[in-house]
């Protein structure tokens, strides 16, 4: 046989299908537990939380979105702190 080999899978999308997932860093949380379920129900992405220190918070979040391994979804305080 000369030319290229082909192959073709075919599926019924259930192996393939994923929820959408996004990253969030918050410091608060009762953020998580009142947010996330009626975000998670109205769009069907899935939100993965992370806590951090609420006094570490701006540094981690800043040093992580500088080496490019920040998050997809964080928050920001509007006094600086």
């Amino acid at each position: 046989m000369d030319g290229p080999v082909v192959s073709v899978l075919f599926s019924s999308g259930t192996a393939f299908a994923r929820q959408p997932t996004r990253t969030s860093w918050i410091w608060r949380v009762e953020d998580r537990k009142s947010t996330a379920p009626q975000f998670e129900a109205r769009t069907g992405i899935r939100v993965v939380y992370t806590v951090t220190h609420n006094l570490e918070h701006n540094t981690v979040l800043s040093s992580d979105l500088a080496a490019g391994t920040g998050p997809d979804i964080f928050h920001t305080r509007t006094d600086g702190g």
